[in-house]
């Protein structure tokens, strides 16, 4: 009884050690893992702040010459004379439909002095001549 006593408190000692054991090296995971993630959320902290940075510079150099461009189209609209660009628009118009037409008249010849030749070309009309 004696002997098994004695084995079982060594068995009782080595389990002991070995529990503590496995604690610590969960102990080192737990530091080793909130270390890594540490230094994932640092990086990132690292490029969320680069990318920021950048977005900000390209909006200050899109919006810093606004200003001048607001005041250049505000001087621009003073010299705008209402009415003035549909006025251009409809001489532009004017222009190009109406192309220069040349009327050519024969002279005029009394109904008395009509020969043959012009009797055959009364005659001979056509509504396409018309057109």
């Amino acid at each position: 009884a004696k002997n098994k006593a004695e084995e079982a408190m060594a068995t009782y000692r080595t389990c002991v050690a070995d529990a503590k054991t496995q604690k610590q090296e969960l102990e080192d995971t737990k530091v080793t893992a909130l270390r890594q993630i540490q230094e994932v959320i640092r990086q990132s902290d690292q490029t969320i702040k680069s990318a920021t940075i950048s977005y900000y510079q390209m909006m200050h150099m899109q919006t810093a010459p606004l200003p001048v461009h607001f005041q250049m189209l505000c001087e621009s609209s003073k010299l705008y004379d209402p009415g003035q660009q549909y006025a251009s628009h409809v001489r532009q118009l004017q222009r190009d439909q109406e192309p220069d037409v040349h009327y050519d008249f024969e002279p005029h010849v009394s109904a008395n002095a009509w020969s043959p030749v012009l009797r055959a070309r009364k005659i001979s009309f056509n509504v396409s001549d018309v057109a």
